[in-house]
């Protein structure tokens, strides 16, 4: 009678089992609380973005092309520059960079196109400020997730008149 019954040593090698299974499903939920995250910040990047360049637009339409701001052709305030560039100070661009400052500036890029010149349109012209950023999620490191381009853009009608 020295011989245990077979369900008391089926039960004897079960010990690991419960670690192994928590262990096997650690793994998906960590996965899905990081890409919960990864998305919230993905929220977060095109919020800022978008905050960004409306504030961009609201302070170029309010000074218009007699301010600091400048107007069309000035550097900094035509064309696609990156937030890492060296913005002249007062630029519509770097009015835009200042706002995103949380985002990276390397993957941020500010377009400003006036959309007519002073002289023809006046009050009636318009000022169209965009801007794109390269999104980099946390788990394209552990799953094959793209960068993705997040964009925005505002455009607004010039607030007021002054002349240089």
């Amino acid at each position: 009678m020295g011989v245990p019954p077979p369900l008391t040593k089926a039960r004897r090698d079960e010990r690991g089992v419960s670690t192994v299974e928590f262990a096997l499903l650690l793994i998906p939920f960590l996965l899905l609380v990081f890409g919960v995250v990864d998305f919230g910040l993905g929220v977060w990047a095109y919020n800022n973005l978008s905050q960004a360049v409306q504030q961009g637009a609201r302070e170029a339409i309010v000074r218009g092309s007699g301010s600091p701001l400048g107007g069309p052709g000035d550097d900094g305030n035509n064309g696609a520059r990156t937030c890492a560039d060296s913005l002249p100070t007062g630029s519509v661009a770097a009015e835009v960079c200042t706002h995103a400052h949380p985002l990276n500036p390397g993957n941020f890029t500010v377009t400003v196109t006036w959309n007519c010149p002073f002289e023809q349109c006046g009050v009636t012209r318009t000022v169209t400020v965009g801007g794109q950023y390269l999104f980099e999620p946390m788990l394209r490191d552990v799953l094959p997730f793209p960068s993705i381009n997040l964009r925005s853009q505002a455009t607004m009608h010039v607030a007021c008149c002054l002349q240089q």
